[in-house]
């Protein structure tokens, strides 16, 4: 894995692989957040089922709710609009943290490919007798990608494992 990472260092800049361990905690974020957001539901469908028992078993005065009438439905629909919201700010998380992950693919797209780009331009005129140009072409427009592509299925299934 040390190997992998000075390889990847290697490969990349420093802002780019800035970006990298960027979206790896987001994405580490974003999976628990959905961890909480799912654990949320059975919560609320109990507390739709039977308010009585979640209202005795926690002290729901102290976060300023009011329970002196027993009036459950206001129990109900404060947690409610506080899942919804809390489902929105997910949501939105999300939009953010894949826009931000489009912006850096690019971005890892264009550095590799011109990377690559500068190698040929400095290269000698043998190294382009001693090739085949279908494979210098091949390597701009589909390694690059393929590459970019391969990275972040590794940053997602390291995301997956923990």
């Amino acid at each position: 894995m040390k190997k992998f990472i000075n390889d990847l260092k290697n490969l990349i800049n420093k802002k780019n692989f800035n970006y990298l361990l960027i979206i790896f905690f987001l994405l580490i974020v974003l999976a628990i957040l959905e961890f909480v957001g799912i654990g949320s539901i059975p919560f609320f469908i109990g507390l739709i089922l039977d308010s009585s028992s979640i209202t005795q078993k926690f002290d729901l005065n102290s976060l300023g709710i009011d329970l002196s009438q027993n009036n459950d439905k206001k129990v109900i629909l404060i947690l409610s609009i506080g899942i919804i919201c809390f489902f929105l700010f997910k949501n939105l998380f999300l939009m953010g943290v894949i826009y931000f992950q489009g912006f850096i693919i690019a971005n890892f797209r264009t550095f590799l490919a011109s990377k690559i780009f500068d190698g040929y331009l400095n290269a000698e005129y043998l190294f382009f007798l001693n090739r085949n140009s279908s494979i210098l072409i091949r390597t701009m427009m589909t390694d690059v990608p393929n590459v970019v592509t391969h990275l972040f299925n590794l940053i997602n299934m390291a995301k997956e494992m923990l």
